[in-house]
């Protein structure tokens, strides 16, 4: 991981808010098989599990075996059971033979690394051919503010200085993953790196926020008409198939 991993996020040893976990867990579940019907999911594989606590809230809702690594997972948070594995590794050079996981799970971690393009391969390498990848980042082009809906605890204070630093990344033209900003990746980018990579890459941006944010979809759904969701969706998801 690069120095910016440790800016932001779990590195930071924020609470997570397992009620939120568990809700966007039980959300993806459903996502999957409104758009992926016929895909069997078995085992799992969480990619930056960060404390450990998303993997548990994704053992409990897909009752699969769950496997997570982080470079900063602590020491005490490494588990191996039957249903739940933790431990220290780093994305860029996994400890995992080939075709591992039918499912892969990297929710807002590919920002963190210093090479993404190296981890979207090493994800693939572990990933079975009938396998699937849910990943989500920040999306580089938004206008709005992060950490609303987050996984984190974190109060009003901590969000718009979080929010501050942001925007003034942007205002000085550093708003990029490099120099520190939680910037994340625009759709060309990510299609960029992941294209040569797998052969689907299907967004669902639109679902993700069906699902997550409901109260305000109908606002997306209008933005989107006026061809203006690239500016006002916070985060770019996707599903990937070898």
């Amino acid at each position: 991981m690069s120095k910016f991993n440790k800016i932001i996020g779990y590195a930071e040893n924020v609470e997570v808010d397992d009620s939120v976990l568990l809700k966007k867990s039980n959300f993806l579940k459903e996502l999957l098989k409104d758009v992926l019907p016929e895909q069997k999911f078995g085992n799992i594989f969480v990619a930056g599990c960060g404390n450990g606590k998303e993997a548990t809230a994704l053992q409990r809702v897909f009752k699969q075996q769950v496997t997570g690594v982080d470079i900063n997972l602590p020491k005490s948070n490494v588990v191996r059971d039957d249903k739940l594995n933790l431990f220290i590794a780093d994305l860029n050079n996994l400890p995992i033979d080939d075709n591992s996981f039918s499912f892969i799970y990297c929710y807002h971690v590919l920002e963190h690394v210093e090479n993404p393009l190296l981890v979207l391969q090493e994800l693939k390498r572990i990933l079975s051919p009938n396998g699937v990848i849910f990943i989500g980042f920040p999306n580089r082009n938004r206008l709005t503010p992060s950490y609303l809906n987050s996984n984190l605890k974190i109060g009003i204070l901590k969000i718009i200085n979080y929010n501050a630093r942001d925007y003034w990344y942007k205002i000085t033209g550093r708003f990029k993953n490099e120099y520190g900003a939680h910037a994340g990746f625009s759709e060309k980018e990510f299609l960029r790196l992941a294209l040569p990579i797998y052969r689907k890459v299907i967004p669902i941006r639109s679902k993700w926020v069906e699902y997550n944010y409901s109260k305000y979809y109908k606002i997306f759904k209008i933005t989107k008409r006026l061809r203006l969701d690239d500016l006002l969706y916070p985060s770019n998801y996707y599903l990937l198939k070898i």
